[in-house]
């Protein structure tokens, strides 16, 4: 009788940590994916500055 309550909490623990780490999970994968994203729209934007500025310093030149 004692040992019944425990094993449902234990496997509801259990439970309770999968569906955490799924969530953890995702989420971190979300993250690194829009981390990425944001770091390939700054390579992008620095490209676009820089040839910019390189050839505006040869029509100066």
């Amino acid at each position: 009788m004692c040992s019944k309550p425990r094993t449902t909490t234990l496997y509801s623990l259990v439970l309770i940590l999968v569906f955490v780490d799924m969530g953890v999970g995702s989420l971190a994968s979300f993250v690194s994916f829009y981390t990425s994203c944001i770091e390939l729209c700054l390579f992008f934007f620095h490209y676009i500055l820089y040839q910019k500025i390189i050839s505006n310093t040869t029509w100066i030149t």
